[in-house]
């Protein structure tokens, strides 16, 4: 459905690092989106796939939580950059769901808590864009962080980088 990408490290001491980038859509309902957003497309898909009442804002928490478990019973570590359109914590069956499951937890947060309400959307007042990590990479992080709007590229995002150093 186009949600998230995802690529697998391996350490030569046979570590796995698998990094995914995830967007998940607005909250919204199908009669509110135009016929070519990104949540009709995935709304339409599900029905094809059988569901009466899609909802692909849950569908894609629930669809990505299988496929970090997975990850993780294969002992890779887990890293999650991504446009998650929510404020995580807000919404427990979102994606604050997937942390607790998964026991990924936000380094930016952890290393800025007098940041934490950096906004990361340019017509907006709250950070919808986010970086999740396994705990065990806690030692791990050199840096985290947000650069400014339209450094790197034109876009109504912050880009979001993780240095991460494993020893």
């Amino acid at each position: 459905l186009g949600r998230w990408c995802k690529a697998t490290l391996s350490g030569r001491d046979g570590s796995l690092l698998s990094i995914f980038s995830l967007y998940n859509v607005v909250k919204t309902n199908i009669s509110k989106v135009g016929p070519a957003t990104i949540f009709a497309q995935q709304w339409q898909l599900l029905r094809l796939l059988g569901q009466d009442q899609p909802d692909p804002r849950q569908q894609c928490i629930d669809n990505f939580k299988i496929a970090v478990q997975h990850k993780q019973n294969i002992g890779s570590d887990i890293v999650v950059l991504g446009d998650l359109n929510e404020v995580v914590g807000e919404d427990p069956a979102l994606m604050a769901s997937v942390c607790a499951t998964c026991n990924l937890y936000n380094p930016f947060s952890d290393l800025y808590p007098d940041q934490v309400d950096t906004p990361t959307y340019v017509r907006g007042q709250k950070r919808l864009d986010w970086v999740l990590v396994s705990r065990s990479l806690y030692t791990s992080i050199n840096a985290v962080g947000y650069n400014q709007y339209n450094l790197l590229y034109h876009s109504d995002h912050r880009a979001i980088f993780l240095d991460l150093a494993k020893r």
